[in-house]
C-alpha cells in the first residue's frame, strides 16, 4: 500500500509540472497500454492483484479496452523445530487468472474526464494449503494437503457490469484513473481435492450470483502514445 501510494504522489507531482501547457485529449486511432495497481478487474478482487491491459479510442469518444488480470499469493508456515524431529512447513498458495473487456464513453474535452461503459469478465482461481508436518528423524513426514477448499477463494467467476469512471490526464502521454461498477456476479466452486498422502478424496462445491457495487481496484495507470 505504502508503494502504492509512492508511485501516486510521484505521478502527481510530475502533473504539475503540465499545468498551463496546451493539452490534448485522445482521438480516434489512439492508443494506450494500462498498468494496475492493487487491483484490476471486476466483481470478486482477491487481497493482491494486478494485471495489463490494451485501449483504443474506436472514435473520439468511445474507447475499447481489454486487460488480463493476475493474482499471486504466498504463505508460509514454518514447522517448530526440536531435536530428534525433521519437517514440512505448511503453506496457502492461491493462483488466479482471468480477463475482461470494457467499452468506455468519454465526455471528453479537459484533462479531467468523466466517462460511463459496459463490460465482461472472467476469473479462475485455483487455491492449496497444507499445515506444517513433522516426523521423528529418519520417519516419513505426511503432509495432508488440500486443493480448492470449499469456503475460500478458489472457483470460476464470471461478470457482467455497467461502470462509472473518471480519468485525470498527467499530459497528453499519460493518465490515472478510478472506476466503480455496478452488475452481475456468478461464481462457480471448483472441485476441492483433499489428499493424505495415501488416499485422495473430492467434493464437488456449489454455485452463487449476486448484484453489487464495487470498485475496480484503486488506480490504473495508461500510457498513451
Amino acid at each position: 500500500m505504502k508503494k502504492t501510494l509512492v508511485i501516486i504522489l510521484t505521478i502527481l507531482l510530475l502533473g504539475t509540472f503540465s499545468f498551463g501547457q496546451e493539452f490534448n485529449p485522445p482521438v480516434k486511432g489512439e492508443k494506450a497500454m494500462l498498468f494496475g495497481f492493487s487491483g484490476l478487474g471486476f466483481l470478486g478482487v482477491l487481497e493482491y492483484q494486478g494485471g495489463f491491459g490494451y485501449k483504443m479510442f474506436l472514435s473520439n469518444s468511445m474507447a475499447l479496452r481489454t486487460a488480463l488480470i493476475l493474482n499471486y499469493n504466498k504463505d508460509n508456515f514454518p514447522y517448530t523445530e526440536a531435536a530428534g524431529i525433521i519437517g514440512k512447513d505448511g503453506y496457502d498458495k492461491t493462483f488466479g487468472m482471468g480477463a475482461e473487456i470494457a467499452f468506455e464513453i468519454h465526455k471528453g474535452g479537459g484533462r479531467i474526464d468523466p466517462y460511463i461503459g459496459v463490460g465482461g469478465g472472467f476469473f479462475s482461481t485455483t487455491t492449496e494449503f497444507a499445515n506444517p508436518a513433522t516426523a521423528a528423524t529418519g520417519g516419513t513426514i505426511v503432509q495432508p494437503t488440500w486443493k480448492n477448499l470449499q469456503g475460500g477463494d478458489a472457483g470460476m467467476n464470471f461478470g457482467a457490469f455497467f461502470l462509472l469512471g473518471m480519468e485525470y490526464y498527467i499530459t497528453d502521454n499519460l493518465s490515472l484513473a478510478g472506476e466503480y461498477h455496478f452488475g452481475f456476479d456468478y461464481t462457480a466452486a471448483l472441485t476441492e481435492v483433499y489428499d493424505n498422502g495415501t488416499t485422495k478424496t473430492e467434493s464437488t462445491g456449489g454455485s452463487s450470483m449476486g448484484l453489487g457495487i464495487t470498485s475496480s481496484g484503486l488506480l490504473t495507470l495508461a500510457i498513451y502514445r
